[in-house]
């Protein structure tokens, strides 16, 4: 019997995606430095994969291998595009991958629920999305973790949502398919909706969290609410927005 030399399995990977709105290298390279120096461990790197569909103006003006060069030079690793049929060619010329658009759909919030932050350009998100109404068809029960999440350590409750009973510490991550519940504080990351579920939320007893993601939508500690910083609260999306309330 031969032994095998390898084995493929699927995986659940962070992947930073850029979600570019318009381009001019000076611009882009002097506002990609700034989110940089603020989140130099998310940041410094990271995979990441560029995404067009929101791209205002012609695509084909961009030149993708001098922006792959540019991200190269911050010290990030490109993968490839997505949403943008017109730059087929001259992506592959690049090397990279040529993606298929996202196929997570939002659902509409109540008028009246005010937000408090958008993150711009960058966006981290887990690169599986599939429809969201069959996402939520396929839950199964909540994954319940009693026990404190370490620094290191990864939690990710699939097809479900997560329920942390202790606390997440500084340099942990959790993760969930669904919405994510800790009943203690919250230091580390925490990444709801992982594969595109835009209704997921976060909930938190103290929120001094390091990240905060819904279906790839993410923010930052130093972007959270002041207000909100040790306190009960709360986090959705609203418009394409990481938005922080209390609860």
């Amino acid at each position: 019997m031969t032994d095998l030399c390898f084995r493929l399995k699927g995986s659940v990977l962070t992947t930073v995606v850029l979600e570019l709105h318009h381009f001019s290298e000076v611009e882009f390279r002097h506002q990609l430095e700034q989110k940089i120096e603020q989140a130099p461990q998310l940041l410094q790197q990271s995979p990441i994969v560029f995404n067009l569909d929101k791209y205002v103006g012609d695509p084909a003006d961009i030149d993708p291998a001098a922006l792959v060069q540019l991200c190269r030079e911050l010290g990030l690793q490109p993968l490839g595009f997505r949403s943008c049929p017109a730059l087929n060619g001259a992506i592959r010329n690049s090397d990279l991958a040529v993606l298929p658009a996202s196929s997570g759909r939002g659902t509409p919030l109540a008028e009246g629920e005010s937000g408090t932050n958008s993150v711009g350009a960058s966006r981290t998100a887990r690169e599986r999305e599939p429809d969201s109404d069959k996402q939520q068809a396929a839950r199964v029960p909540s994954r319940l973790v009693t026990q404190p999440v370490r620094s290191g350590q990864q939690i990710y409750a699939r097809d479900s949502d997560l329920i942390i009973m202790s606390h997440v510490s500084e340099g942990a991550e959790v993760l969930a398919d669904g919405n994510i519940h800790v009943y203690g504080g919250l230091r580390g990351r925490a990444l709801a909706g992982v594969q595109g579920d835009m209704t997921a939320r976060i909930f938190c007893h103290s929120l001094e969290a390091e990240l905060l993601s819904v279906a790839g939508n993410f923010v930052l500690s130093e972007d959270m609410p002041e207000q909100l910083w040790k306190k009960p609260a709360l986090a959705r999306l609203e418009d394409d927005m990481l938005c922080i309330e209390t609860l």
